[in-house]
């Protein structure tokens, strides 16, 4: 019965797992069928069972696997397990770290806590040490101070008993000297009486000759009397000098009038005194606004420096506006005092310049720029300086001219190119100028050929609107950009090298150039930033106040500047309206001048100049150099053209285009080509070149005539 029970409870078993998998379910039910249809004994049934046992057995296989896949997982799910607690462990281990540094922070704050209290404690024991010192020091200031006050009273004391000696001392002397004037008036009597008995007995001695004795006698007597009254007015004068002394330590004189200047200077002498210094009023100079100085007499002082220390105290004393000055003037103490509010009246910061000394700050300058906006008036400027430059150079100004502002009615003898295209055509012009120069210098120095008129003479170049040529050379670069690169002009380049070049070589080979700009910064051309600095500069419009506070006058001391800006104001509140600023950086010079009319200074008549002589330039082998030859041509067109004079000057009479001789111009005179004037007199001994001579108009501009100096061609 028991092991029915067993059997009973392994097939429950069996039934339960069975029924919890559905493939052993299946195999199961497989199984039974397969044996069930086994049993048949048909060959076809047997052939179904044994496919249903092949069936069975494949699913076993398929169960065998699953199980071992199961059991893999199983195993790597262990072994996941066993990682995890291995990290569970660490974090353990860094949790416990963690919560040992938390400790270890704690304890650092804690001591951190001690060390600032103890910081605080330390700091109050400081402040109270810190607190003691004070007290000390006050107390030693104080003790220095009384020391300082006892040895002051000590001082005045022993000064006061020096002068109460003088004052003994001077009255002992006095003593003395009325009883050695007592005395000597008693040898005076005395002597006289000797000289009575002895002319007495010298006249009854010498009765024939009596009359030259008694001569004699009496002029001896006359001298010694003479001599002792002498004597007795220089101690009479001594002894009043000593009286006046006398008189001035006992009682110093005050001003016995009154005035508020009197009152004051008797107030000054009495506080001095009190203070041991001890003055005698003198007198009251000249009050000029308020200032009054106040002359005394020194008693007992021994210079300024003894009342320079009370003067801020006799400022509050006498209730006074300012603190008084005091000097010595020929031996008498000045003290000035302010005794009212009225002040001199302010000079006037404008400087008045005249053109003339403009002129003479201009000419010397090698080149010239002229800055400033649309409308300031660079046009009106430009066209005054060349004409000043071109009666100070004797050649004709070399223009371009890109805004078409210098008409050909008033420029006819001069080259002027027009508009913008021209401009760039010719904009090498300068540089190559210069190049030939250059070259010409070299060609001397080494093989001493000489050097053209031509190119000794100076050469002017004026470009306006400088900003406006770089940008149209910008613009026609962008506008061949379609074109090959070796057909291209490169017109920006050309530009920056040509005038850069005159700039900063032009001074070395007589080549000047004046510019206009818009803008102070050298950069905006594609320049070097020092390339205007080459140039003195003017400055128009609203660029005449900003220009102060630019790099540019960075040489300017501040105090100049500051002096310059106040001119310019007072300028505007007196109404100019054409202010120009000045700077020249070589010599820094720098001043305002207003520039209205200033057109109208210069003739705008074009001087008429000798064409030079056209000498080949030489290559380096001796030969005449083609490329130099081209470029000569273009600087020797007629820019100038030749002098004719037709008409006579003075007395001489020009004959087949002959010119003066400096003996004949000088000795017939020459006519002034403006006002027709004959003058004598040369201006300067030398002769300039192209064999020109200054000469100085009779007339002039004070009574008339357009210029002071115009130039005359000798032969």
């Amino acid at each position: 019965m028991a092991q029915k029970n067993r059997y009973y409870e392994i097939l429950r078993s069996v039934g339960i797992t069975v029924a919890k998998h559905k493939l052993l379910s299946a195999l199961c039910g497989g199984m039974a069928l397969a044996a069930a249809l086994s049993l048949q004994g048909e060959p076809t049934i047997n052939r179904v069972g044994d496919c249903g046992l092949s069936a069975l057995l494949g699913i076993a296989v398929a169960t065998n696997v699953t199980k071992r896949s199961y059991k893999q997982r199983l195993k790597d799910a262990q072994m996941d397990r066993s990682q995890f607690e291995a990290d569970q462990r660490l974090l353990e281990q860094e949790k416990s770290a963690l919560t040992k540094s938390k400790t270890d922070l704690d304890k650092a704050e804690a001591q951190l806590t001690a060390f600032q209290a103890q910081l605080k404690t330390e700091k109050l024991n400081l402040d109270t040490r810190e607190s003691t010192y004070k007290d000390r020091i006050l107390i030693e200031q104080a003790r220095l101070a009384e020391a300082k006050a006892q040895k002051a009273v000590d001082s005045m004391q022993a000064k006061l008993e020096a002068a109460l000696a003088d004052k003994a001392a001077v009255q002992s002397e006095y003593t003395i000297k009325m009883g050695q004037v007592t005395d000597t008036a008693k040898k005076a009597v005395a002597i006289k009486e000797e000289h009575a008995q002895k002319l007495t007995a010298a006249a009854e001695k010498a009765i024939d000759t009596r009359d030259q004795v008694l001569a004699d006698e009496r002029g001896q007597v006359n001298g010694v009397l003479e001599r002792l009254s002498r004597e007795i007015s220089a101690m009479a004068q001594e002894l009043a000098t000593q009286k006046e002394l006398v008189a001035k330590l006992q009682a110093p004189k005050d001003f016995p009038f009154r005035s508020l200047e009197a009152d004051t200077a008797n107030a000054i002498r009495q506080y001095l005194h009190q203070r041991g210094i001890i003055l005698s009023c003198d007198r009251i100079g000249k009050v000029h606004y308020g200032s009054t100085p106040i002359y005394f007499e020194p008693i007992t002082c021994e210079g300024i420096k003894t009342i320079e220390p009370y003067l801020d105290g006799l400022t509050l004393d006498l209730a006074l506006n300012e603190v008084p000055k005091v000097a010595l003037d020929q031996g008498k103490v000045k003290i000035t005092v302010q005794l009212s509010q009225e002040k001199a009246p302010k000079k006037s910061p404008i400087k008045h310049i005249s053109i003339g000394d403009v002129e003479k700050a201009l000419l010397p300058c090698f080149h010239l720029r002229v800055s400033g906006f649309t409308g300031s008036g660079k046009s009106v400027m430009l066209n005054y300086l060349i004409r000043l430059f071109e009666e100070d150079m004797g050649s004709q100004a070399i223009i371009f001219d890109p805004k078409v502002d210098f008409p050909s009615a008033k420029y006819p003898s001069n080259k002027v190119f027009r508009g913008p295209k021209r401009c760039m055509d010719n904009i090498e012009l300068i540089g190559d100028t210069v190049s030939v120069r250059q070259e010409y210098e070299v060609q001397h120095d080494e093989r001493g050929l000489p050097i053209p008129e031509l190119h000794r003479e100076s050469r002017l170049f004026l470009m306006d609107e400088l900003k406006d040529q770089y940008n149209s050379a910008v613009a026609r670069d962008d506008e061949e950009m379609a074109i090959p690169k070796a057909e291209r002009g490169n017109y920006a380049r050309s530009f920056k090298r040509s005038v850069q070049k005159g700039l900063e070589v032009g001074r070395g080979v007589n080549v000047r150039v004046i510019f206009s700009t818009v803008t102070d910064e050298s950069s905006d051309f594609g320049f070097k930033n020092n390339v205007f600095k080459q140039s003195a500069t003017i400055y128009l419009g609203n660029q005449a106040i900003t220009a102060l506070d630019s790099d540019y006058l960075s040489s300017v001391e501040p105090k100049k500047k500051a002096q310059l800006k106040s001119e310019f104001k007072s300028r505007q509140e007196a109404g100019q309206k054409y202010i120009v600023l000045f700077y020249n950086g070589s010599t820094n010079e720098c001043f305002y001048f207003s520039a209205e009319g200033i057109e109208g200074t210069r003739s705008a008549q074009n001087l008429k100049l000798e064409e030079p002589p056209k000498t080949p330039m030489l290559d380096v082998t001796g030969q005449p150099d083609k490329n130099a030859q081209s470029i000569d041509n273009q600087l020797s067109q007629p820019l100038t053209a030749p002098v004719t004079l037709t008409e006579p000057c003075g007395p001489w009479t020009a004959k087949d285009g002959q010119r003066p001789t400096l003996e004949q111009a000088l000795k017939d005179g020459v006519k002034c080509p403006h006002c027709q004037t004959v003058s004598t007199t040369q201006k300067g001994q030398k002769v300039e070149k192209g064999n020109r001579i200054r000469m100085a108009c009779h007339k002039g501009k004070s009574n008339g005539c357009k210029v002071d100096i115009f130039r005359v061609q000798i032969s």
